[in-house]
């Protein structure tokens, strides 16, 4: 009985396929190489991958940690906080959008971009 490998684009027989498989985070993005019977990530995916993760760590962390230091900074009147809390949320907002996001050639590449001081633990590593 065949073993299949589930990617996005299909289950492909395991028989087929030469060479280690790619890391499991960046699965949603796995595709075969058909001229070299490889599965490899295809990285206008994985891109696609970070930014929504990325997008849904920044909305997350801005709902949760943030306000409550807005919060507090806003009644305390602290206007360096509230710069500090400025400059982090643009940060975060804009990592999807910026040009080491589309330089990226490689999962690993992309897994150093994500900022945990702003964004939160790495969803890429472990």
């Amino acid at each position: 009985m065949p073993t299949f490998i589930s990617t996005p684009s299909g289950n492909i027989d395991a028989d087929r396929v030469q060479g280690a498989l790619p890391d499991r985070k960046f699965r949603s993005a796995w595709k075969l190489d058909v001229s070299r019977n490889v599965i490899e990530v295809d990285m206008v995916v994985a891109r696609d991958l970070f930014r929504d993760k990325v997008r849904a760590a920044a909305s997350q962390e801005t709902r949760g940690r943030v306000l409550e230091d807005f919060l507090d900074a806003v009644l305390d009147d602290d206007q360096p906080a509230l710069a500090q809390l400025k400059t982090r949320r643009n940060g975060a907002r804009l990592l999807p959008s910026r040009q080491e996001v589309e330089d990226a050639t490689t999962p690993e590449a992309l897994a150093a971009l994500w900022e945990e001081d702003k964004l939160g633990s790495n969803p890429f590593t472990s």
